[in-house]
């Protein structure tokens, strides 16, 4: 009887237990990824042109203003776009992927 309890009550904390471990696995998994996306990002020369893939599917091109380490923003000047208030940001948690576009060879 006891190891029939014993197997009963692991059996109901074992699904509790994997839950919990799939949070802290995607939990590191996306903070692996933004300090990818940081290092990555940081590279780009300013008024390189880029493209933003954002996680809800859209998508931004625009020249590369800079990148702010303190907040994690990513600071692009939309194609087409011009004047002071032009400029958009967009954190580093919203992005999927970054990626300089070629316009012309070298």
């Amino acid at each position: 009887m006891k190891i029939l309890i014993s197997i009963l009550c692991l059996g109901l904390l074992t699904p509790v237990y994997a839950a919990e471990s799939y949070q802290d696995l995607s939990r590191e998994y996306n903070q692996v990824y933004r300090e990818f996306l940081r290092n990555k990002i940081e590279k780009f020369p300013k008024k390189a042109t880029i493209a933003i893939f954002l996680k809800d599917g859209t998508s931004v091109k625009g020249t590369f203003e800079g990148f702010s380490k303190y907040d994690d923003g990513i600071w692009i000047m939309p194609l087409g776009k011009h004047g002071l208030f032009a400029d958009k940001v967009y954190d580093i948690s919203e992005i999927q992927d970054v990626s300089i576009i070629i316009l012309r060879s070298i």
